[in-house]
């Protein structure tokens, strides 16, 4: 069995380092790439849903805080226009971002979440004692 070795040359190490690095480039996705990776999520979103939005309908949305959060189940709902929704979280979005913006766009009608934050949209509401926004 042969030992390792333990001394490298200047060339060696930097071409050790450039096949590092080459192969760190290799795995990250260039813009393009990530561009076309998440509109073809959306896509698949889109055609996922196909048929089974309607207004009235209960949705229940994961995630917690901002993290993990639909975004692309959000933007559809959004897209599609389907009123009336009662949406079942345990967190109601912040300025501009989660459910926020279907709760802006009064797409919901009930909001049944654990955890509101800062939402300005729900804090201080009336209508948080009902749970019902119509």
């Amino acid at each position: 069995m042969t030992k390792p070795q333990t001394s490298f040359t200047y060339r060696q190490k930097q071409q050790l380092h450039a096949d590092a690095k080459d192969k760190v480039r290799r795995k990250i996705p260039n813009s393009s790439e990530a561009y076309n990776a998440f509109k073809n999520s959306r896509q698949r979103v889109r055609s996922a849903l196909e048929g089974l939005l309607f207004d009235g309908m209960s949705i229940m949305s994961g995630g917690f805080g901002l993290c993990g959060n639909p975004e692309n189940l959000i933007a559809e709902l959004y897209r599609s226009g389907t009123r009336g929704l009662t949406v079942i979280s345990n967190n109601a979005g912040a300025e501009g971002f989660g459910l926020w913006q279907l709760l802006q766009s009064r797409q919901i009608s009930r909001m049944i979440a654990s955890y509101i934050g800062d939402n300005r949209l729900l804090s201080g509401s009336s209508w948080m004692v009902t749970s019902n926004l119509s």
